[in-house]
């Protein structure tokens, strides 16, 4: 993502990487921890949603 200049999360953290200012580094720190937590996220709803399809043994 980051490499192809599409918008999104990577897009800003490589943008404010290449601006270097001041308030950067704690930009990029919001963004990677949004990135954690989407990620997070994710991991719960496809956890749910394999023990929702999946066979439980009786």
């Amino acid at each position: 993502e980051m490499l192809a200049q599409n918008p999104g999360l990577g897009k800003f953290v490589w943008d404010e990487f290449q601006n270097g200012s001041a308030n950067s580094l704690s930009r990029i720190m919001v963004a990677v921890f949004t990135i954690g937590i989407i990620g997070f996220v994710l991991d719960r709803i496809m956890h749910s949603l394999q023990n929702l399809f999946s066979f439980q043994k009786a």
